[in-house]
């Protein structure tokens, strides 16, 4: 067995640079509003960067590029109605999300609808994101182990999972935010190399969809949306009429509701934050073109080393992207791709992991500390308690992407895609509708939730087999119902509950004013430390040059290189500029 010593060596130096700038990070942790969110000191293109890589992960390119390869533009109701919803955000709900000052999704609940609420969603919170972020590093896994078949993928998990707790225990929001940053670099820089590559092998791009127009089969299976046949009618057809809306629904509700307004947390204002969501969403469109390239390319070149990949034809579609990487890039550029991936899943990793260990800390932990007549912890002592939760957070995802790994028959295209309709869909329902409908109970959020779950629960009892968009429908006009029903008894609500709604909605419309609410800003040091470590990527990649290569080759290295070098040296100049000008 011949070890791939340049993949591997690539990837041990840029495990070793995360935890490097964790430890860089971990001094700006003076507080545990430092440690859970940046301190509300986070500039728009430093947030922005950060929601952009929250939101992908190798899924992107191993679950979701089963659904590109089979189907083409259909999985675009994902990622256009992404784009879309954060410029929603950005033009309202981002400035709204941060003016709530607060550190949780849970204290946004507790001072909407009250400590029962908070509870109970905040152990639903935890829960749910650790099934999303099992299924970013079990994605990893997937795609590691074609391009570096020498190594385990068990041994991916646990390796992967353990630096991001590292790193993640030792840096707090703080290190999660730059590391996001330079990790984006390489990830688009690597992402839109490889899509160029594509179409220049088939001589542009307009020859590239012309292949795909020449060929019968795939001009009728990569439409935007697929026709009713014989087979499937209108609430059967998969990537259909049904299935698009109904994706493109729950991804909204997803993208807009209160369980996102997280992202905002760290942003130095509501202007900041709005600014930050319209650069995620710029970044998102473009990345929303690019990773559809790769897995077309794969069904037009390579559809026979894409069906050998696997037994199972479901499972050999999630290798489609990394097949077409392998056949492309050139020599070394291979663990950068890995390094790429790696990016894209430490980036969901660590936000799941930071804003976990918070929701523990401040919403969860409070209540034993008092029955058990606990005095209040110190700031001290509460980062203690966050680096406890997020090292133990950090071996629950692990366990959980062994736990998938093991699952042989199921396509995690399809296992996300239910997750999504039928325990996310309930459970984001009302966290957007709570903020512009006012007069509801209490248990407005409860209710819509657990009558949300219903019809799942019911089509598994009975054997009713809805469909995944029919009963999708369902579980979301149930939800919509039961929060509507609330609004009846509002009236007869505690003054209290009535009072505490009127200062909710007031908090969330007034301006913070970041002088006197949060203090001094850091912007130009993040825009120093930030384009330094940039300026240091860019330098360690430029090793891989040393690696022989055709010229064609080490023009492709050469231009990754200089475009994040590029970068940081823009940032470190504005830094200098500005240090001048005051």
């Amino acid at each position: 067995m011949q070890i791939p010593w340049i993949e591997i060596s690539t990837i041990s130096v840029y495990l070793l640079f995360l935890v490097i700038v964790g430890v860089i990070f971990s001094r700006q942790n003076k507080n545990s509003e430092e440690y859970f969110k940046a301190g509300s000191k986070g500039t728009w293109w430093l947030i922005g960067t950060n929601m952009f890589m929250a939101l992908i992960s190798s899924y992107t390119f191993t679950g979701n590029a089963v659904g590109i390869y089979e189907s083409g533009w259909s999985p675009m109701a994902i990622y256009g109605t992404n784009v879309f919803s954060l410029l929603i955000c950005g033009f309202g709900l981002a400035a709204l999300y941060r003016q709530l000052r607060v550190v949780t999704i849970a204290e946004v609940l507790r001072m909407r609808f009250g400590p029962r609420t908070e509870q109970t969603m905040a152990y639903v919170f935890v829960l749910q994101t650790l099934i999303f972020a099992g299924v970013a590093l079990y994605g990893l896994s997937v795609f590691t182990q074609r391009l570096v078949p020498e190594v385990s993928p068990v041994w991916v998990i646990l390796a992967v999972g353990l630096i991001v707790t590292i790193y993640c225990t030792i840096g707090g929001n703080w290190g999660i935010l730059a590391n996001s940053f330079v990790q984006g670099l390489i990830l688009v820089s690597m992402t839109i190399l490889l899509a160029v590559l594509c179409f220049m092998k088939t001589g542009g791009v307009s020859e590239f969809f012309g292949l795909i127009k020449a060929n019968p089969e795939l001009s009728q299976q990569y439409q935007l949306i697929s026709p009713v046949n014989d087979t499937a009618g209108f609430w059967n057809v998969k990537y259909g009429v049904s299935w698009f809306l109904f994706t493109a629904l729950t991804q909204f509700f997803s993208m807009t509701g209160v369980m996102q307004s997280v992202r905002y947390f760290a942003a130095k204002d509501g202007r900041e934050a709005s600014r930050a969501s319209f650069f995620a969403a710029g970044l998102m469109a473009v990345g929303a073109f690019i990773w559809f390239i790769p897995p077309m390319a794969s069904r037009l070149f390579y559809s026979v080393e894409v069906a050998a990949a696997r037994p199972d034809m479901v499972k050999a579609m999630e290798f489609s992207y990394v097949i077409a990487a392998e056949n492309l890039l050139p020599a070394g550029l291979m663990g950068l791709m890995v390094v790429a991936m790696f990016s894209a899943s430490v980036s969901s990793l660590d936000v799941a992991l930071n804003r976990n260990a918070a929701m523990i800390v401040r919403d969860i932990i409070p209540v034993f500390r008092r029955w058990l007549l606990w005095a209040e912890w110190s700031d001290q002592r509460q980062i203690l308690a966050g680096k406890a939760a997020t090292f133990f957070l950090g071996m629950a995802i692990t366990l959980l992407a062994l736990f998938y790994s093991s699952m042989r028959e199921l396509s995690i295209f399809d296992f996300l895609l239910n997750v999504m309709g039928f325990l996310v869909l309930p459970i984001m329902v009302p966290m957007l509708l709570c903020l512009f409908i006012k007069k509801t109970a209490s248990w407005a959020v409860l209710a819509s939730m657990f009558a949300g779950f219903a019809p799942s629960v019911l089509d598994k009892v009975f054997g009713w087999g809805l469909s995944y968009q029919g009963k999708g429908f369902i579980v979301f006009f149930t939800s919509v119902a039961a929060f509507m029903l609330s609004t009846l008894f509002y009236k007869r609500s505690p003054k209290e509950y009535k009072i505490r709604c009127e200062e909710f909605y007031a908090r969330m419309h007034r301006p913070v004013d970041f002088e006197k609410e949060v203090g001094e800003s850091n912007d130009t040091n993040q825009l120093k430390v930030i384009g330094i470590l940039a300026i240091a990527t860019s330098l360690l990649l430029m090793l891989l040059l040393l690696i022989p290569n055709p010229l064609s080759g080490r023009i492709c290295i050469l231009s990754i290189c200089l475009f994040i070098l590029f970068v940081g040296l823009f940032m470190v100049g504005v830094a200098k500029f500005r240090t001048r000008k005051a």
